[in-house]
């Protein structure tokens, strides 16, 4: 297995598609990739439908996704309203390997099958979104990772690549089956530091009462119970993280607090809360974001062994700014510190997936690392 990134801020498509294929065909030392991904900002997004083409005849190869975010990783930093283009092209010998686009009305043709590793790209406005990461885990992959990815923090519609066709909507992925693997790690961006509360009734997306009290009353409860510079962080991003009835005390998934009704002392939480599940408030800590992913990176690449021409894959956040975060290139630093010269290749997103030891799930506020490489038979 081989793997190269190559990147571009060059301005003008075609020079930016040049510059990185160069780079990449130097870190393939000769051998033609079997897939290509690629990631660009939203002002190269007139041109991509030419993409396929070019990298066709520039470094041989048929497969392609990509998609259009607001930040692409470059030189290790994030790069977002300028610019910016990042090609991986990975060779996996002996693999089968598929690229997908799926659609609404095609949940029945999700070309995933049984022990796959599965990377994707997705609109956030597409309604099957939410359930994209639990379809691929049913239908037999291994593992999954990927993110959603949007031109524009005002919304509309997407820009996703699938070989030489451009979509405005649904996903795009690569199954690979093989002798490789994609193993994930999310971090999430905060910790939790009030005390958990059973979800005792809902309305709809509507946490409604937490231990058989108003719900709202119970969180600013918790709030205002924190030193006076972790309350203020808290309000100004309200987050709680939720876990269900079954998952240990460890396992939470961080959820956006928006929509809070005073009069009802209900909060929305999205996705929906069940009765059952538990929740606690949760506070952005870049500190422990980062420390986690270092932990993390280094259980799934134990030292000295090496990525055996593999790359990592970054989806971060888009909530994870300012300097909590190193302006967004935390997660591409703590890469580079754990993983030295391994090829990097990452965006900003508006969703997160990952398989973990709980299944399938889209995070919310997270980052998401994830290691492909081959599989070494002992």
């Amino acid at each position: 297995m081989r793997s190269a990134v190559g990147t571009s801020l060059h301005p003008r498509f075609d020079a930016a598609v040049d510059e990185a294929c160069d780079a990449v065909r130097a870190g393939l030392r000769g051998t033609a990739p079997d897939v290509v991904f690629a990631l660009f900002t939203a002002s190269h997004g007139a041109h991509v439908g030419a993409l396929h083409a070019q990298l066709r005849e520039r470094l041989g190869t048929e497969r392609l996704i990509g998609g259009a975010a607001l930040g692409v990783v470059v030189d290790g930093a994030m790069v977002s309203e300028r610019p910016a283009l990042s090609l991986l092209a990975v060779a996996v010998p002996g693999a089968r390997v598929r690229t997908w686009w799926c659609a609404d009305g095609a949940r029945a043709s999700l070309p995933v099958r049984p022990d796959d590793a599965v990377l994707t790209l997705a609109d956030p406005a597409w309604p099957l979104a939410p359930e994209l990461p639990a379809r691929v885990l049913r239908a037999g992959a291994r593992s999954v990772a990927g993110g959603l990815v949007m031109t524009s923090a005002r919304g509309g519609p997407a820009l996703l690549v699938h070989d030489g066709d451009v979509r405005a909507h649904g996903a795009v992925g690569v199954s690979l089956h093989g002798d490789v693997t994609l193993d994930a790690f999310v971090s999430q961006s905060c910790r939790p530091v009030g005390p958990a509360h059973t979800v005792t009734s809902v309305a709809g997306h509507r946490a409604v009462a937490l231990d058989d009290e108003p719900a709202l009353s119970v969180l600013h409860r918790d709030w205002e119970a924190l030193d006076p510079e972790l309350s203020a962080r808290a309000r100004r991003v309200p987050l709680v993280g939720v876990s269900g009835p079954r998952d240990d005390d460890g396992a939470w998934f961080a959820r956006p607090v928006r929509d809070v009704d005073p009069r009802a002392m209900s909060a929305m939480v999205d996705p929906s809360l069940a009765v059952g599940d538990r929740v606690r408030v949760l506070v952005l800590d870049g500190l422990d974001a980062g420390q986690r992913l270092a932990a993390g990176l280094r259980g799934l690449v134990p030292a000295g062994t090496g990525l055996d021409g593999g790359a990592v894959v970054q989806f971060t956040s888009t909530t994870r700014t300012g300097a909590l975060f190193a302006g967004q290139d935390l997660d591409a630093a703590v890469a580079a510190t754990v993983l030295p010269g391994a090829p990097l290749w990452g965006a900003t997103t508006a969703g997160e997936i990952a398989a973990t030891t709980l299944g399938a799930r889209l995070h919310a506020g997270a980052g998401v690392t994830a290691v492909l490489r081959p599989i070494v038979w002992n």
